[in-house]
């Protein structure tokens, strides 16, 4: 059993799929099928059954495929102790679409000033997938806001706060820009854009999926976005105003509302997870 085959069968494994797995990581399908069917002959069993034109892991192959990243994690800790900071790694980071590009761009940054050959995989990943994919070892880091199960290394990176934004070009913005504030009244009179599918992750005390307290300051929700573009896109050309992470608000460019006659405010947290903290030396660098 060699340590190549491995990698490809986890290529595969991951993606339950032959021709994705070989664009995925550069290698011929013909390669891929010659090292899974020397594993299966090695270990005399199927990791994979077809199901049509697809292939699923079997029982054994699911075995494999935990235990085949705990290996390659190993093999990296290797390197990583003999060789040090010259050490050449891929770390792969996981979350949502709107985390991963400002927490994971400062986690980068920090593995970066001390791995300076470190390479980094970023990956959205939707929430009930995330902590699988970090439990199996496909993943080396997840970033998420919402509860997780006792048997992971976290650590919280950040307490976010919530506030209203709108652009230059809202009608609002006018008025605002001479008494620097509004009135929450005249503000629900005004059209919303609302994530859809909670894209921002978890929001504590409230039923909406950006954390404001429609059930106290009903609003006229004009557009619904499963999209954190288009979004960003309705925002910029005035037709909506967002309640937002400020990390996130702030960064594009958007003008921040201070609103009068609101007592309420949402809070987020993010965290930094990992199966095992202790299990490379680069993760002391973070945790």
């Amino acid at each position: 059993m060699e340590i190549n085959e491995i990698r490809y069968f986890i290529a595969v494994a991951k993606q339950e799929n032959m021709h994705r797995a070989s664009e995925e990581i550069g290698v011929s399908t013909s390669s891929l099928s010659k090292a899974i069917r020397k594993l299966e002959d090695e270990l005399q069993v199927k990791l994979f059954r077809r199901e049509g034109r697809n292939i699923r892991l079997t029982e054994h192959g699911r075995f494999l495929k935990q235990k085949g990243n705990e290996l390659l994690n190993f093999e990296g800790s290797i390197r990583e102790g003999i060789i040090g900071k010259d050490n050449s790694f891929r770390v792969r980071i996981a979350g949502s679409e709107v985390l991963l590009s400002h927490f994971g761009l400062e986690i980068s940054d920090k593995l970066l000033s001390t791995y300076p050959k470190v390479s980094l995989e970023f990956e959205d990943i939707e929430k009930a997938k995330l902590v699988s994919r970090v439990r199996d070892g496909e993943v080396d880091l997840g970033i998420t806001t919402y509860h997780l199960p006792e048997d992971f290394d976290r650590k919280t990176i950040a307490t976010i706060n919530f506030s209203t934004y709108i652009s230059r070009k809202h009608p609002v913005y006018s008025r605002y820009k001479k008494t620097q504030s509004i009135h929450v009244d005249e503000l629900l009179q005004h059209g919303f854009v609302v994530p859809k599918n909670n894209i921002l992750g978890k929001i504590s005390k409230s039923d909406s999926t950006d954390g404001w307290r429609d059930d106290k300051f009903p609003r006229i929700i004009r557009y619904t976005s499963s999209s954190l573009k288009t979004l960003e896109n309705l925002v910029h050309s005035g037709k909506a105003v967002a309640y937002l992470p400020e990390y996130h608000g702030d960064r594009s460019g958007f003008e921040k509302l201070n609103i009068e006659g609101c007592p309420y405010h949402c809070k987020q947290k993010v965290v930094l997870f990992t199966k095992n903290k202790l299990r490379s030396g680069w993760l002391n660098t973070l945790f």
